[in-house]
């Protein structure tokens, strides 16, 4: 094994994830005390954020997915829980397959779902009739359409995780966050 001093100023979030999202160490295989450092001192985003403290490695790891998609509470949990199956938008996306599901503003993944296809576009009288789909009220529907039309796009296969998996998010508005590595 190599001897790796632990910079001690690196801030580290510590966590256990879900088992089948935590990252083998390449050096000792140990997955039970992998840690997630998010950051270095300076706030820029690490090239190998996991560390293991069992061989004092640090490595690189992807999410099992490409993107996470941050969605205001109470609808995430609707959406991780699979009692929502509609996320509406302003845009269509063509990103199909696994996504992470974030609460907005948490900097966490909470679950994940399948985006299998978007529907669209609609107008809010429209959707009315799929709200079983998207859940969301007659009067609060009207406002987050604003008078235009909403894509939905439709989710499948949703699960939440035990334990979040933190992200990087920019510091920027965006819709979809593209995640390089964990």
């Amino acid at each position: 094994m190599r001897e790796m001093a632990r910079p001690p100023s690196m801030p580290t979030v510590r966590y256990l994830p879900e088992p089948e999202l935590i990252p083998p160490c390449p050096g000792c295989s140990d997955r039970t005390r992998i840690e997630f450092a998010s950051n270095d001192p300076d706030g820029n985003a690490l090239a190998k954020p996991w560390f293991c403290p069992a061989c004092q490695d640090s490595f690189s790891w992807t999410y099992p997915f490409d993107y996470a998609l941050p969605v205001p509470e109470p609808w995430v949990w609707l959406l991780i829980e699979g009692r929502k199956t509609w996320e509406l938008n302003h845009l269509c996306t063509k990103v199909r397959g696994p996504v992470g599901l974030s609460p907005a503003g948490s900097g966490a993944i909470a679950g994940m779902a399948e985006l299998v296809d978007v529907h669209g576009p609609f107008t809010t009288a429209e959707l009315r009739d799929h709200h079983e789909r998207h859940r969301i009220d007659h009067v609060s529907l009207d406002a987050f359409a604003a008078g235009g039309r909403l894509f939905a796009w439709e989710f499948q296969n949703a699960r939440r995780f035990e334990r979040p998996v933190p992200y990087e998010h920019p510091r920027q508005p965006v819709i979809w966050v593209r995640l390089a590595v964990a």
